[in-house]
């Protein structure tokens, strides 16, 4: 299922990213980064959740130390010029009404 993930935010970070201004995106791509492997490493005996793999998942993603790097290093690239491609000075919407959008899409 992590794998499935994987390649759907390749694909959406390729078809509806923002490529050309990625270097604004990159101290927002540290901070997840950081932010996550902090997390992995503060609480690795005592973690919120834990993942596991499904399905042909234990073949590319097969403990939760590799889906939580899968995450890390490929699915956060590709997201933040998606969520952030609209982020310009001329968006009309609040920045709240993206906030939410956001964490709808990404919360499970």
């Amino acid at each position: 299922m992590q794998s499935s993930f994987v390649l759907f935010f390749i694909i959406l970070g390729l078809l509806f990213g923002k490529w050309r201004r990625y270097q604004e995106y990159y101290p927002t791509l540290l901070f997840w980064v950081t932010g996550n492997l902090l997390y992995e490493v503060l609480l690795f005996h005592h973690r919120v959740w834990v993942f596991h793999p499904v399905g042909i998942d234990h073949l590319f993603l097969p403990d939760h130390l590799m889906v939580s790097l899968g995450i890390t290093l490929i699915i956060y690239p590709f997201v933040i010029p998606v969520f952030f491609r609209k982020a310009a000075a001329a968006c009309k919407r609040p920045a709240v009404v993206d906030s939410f959008v956001g964490a709808f899409i990404y919360c499970d």
